[in-house]
């Protein structure tokens, strides 16, 4: 199902355009054709991405909301080296404004701790700007001792060695 959709979304020759480099054979996934309505659920960027990584060993643009679809496909298909292609992709796109997002997103999902650690010195970087957004109520609320653990570094620390371990 996902191959012809990508074949039809793509509209070119596999053969043609990887000479013959497909990754499939270095990954052996198992297919358990009872979970392809799970797949069918997933929003396309996620579908388009697991078969591009497949087949090319690569991803593209992993949108806030597929996060956890994406990793749900890297540990149900083994896929572990699709991972850090994801947390690469979301370090990319980490900014003052997105950062507590990903923060919460990286608490959630521990394949994501190099994120985190980068979301805590952006938040760092960019603490008066930060607490001005609506996710910073919501890590205040959740995790306060996270909170509690940045705030003491920021203040504590000179700004440019600013570090939460």
């Amino acid at each position: 199902v996902f191959h012809n959709m990508f074949m039809a979304n793509e509209r070119y020759n596999f053969n043609e355009r990887y000479n013959g480099n497909s990754k499939i054979n270095d990954y052996k996934i198992e297919l358990d054709y009872t979970d392809w309505e799970a797949i069918d659920n997933f929003k396309e960027v996620t579908a388009h991405n697991m078969i591009k990584f497949i087949y090319t060993g690569t991803i593209d643009d992993v949108p806030l909301d597929t996060v956890r679809d994406h990793l749900h496909l890297v540990t149900t298909y083994k896929l572990e080296m699709m991972g850090p292609l994801v947390q690469k992709r979301l370090s990319d796109s980490l900014s003052a404004a997105n950062c507590v997002k990903l923060l919460l997103l990286s608490l959630a999902e521990p394949i994501l701790l190099e994120l985190k650690e980068m979301a805590i010195q952006t938040i760092l970087n960019n603490l008066s700007t930060v607490t001005s957004l609506e996710e910073w109520e919501n890590l205040v609320r959740d995790h306060p001792d996270l909170t509690t653990r940045i705030l003491t570094t920021y203040f504590m620390s000179p700004k440019e060695d600013a570090n939460v371990e």
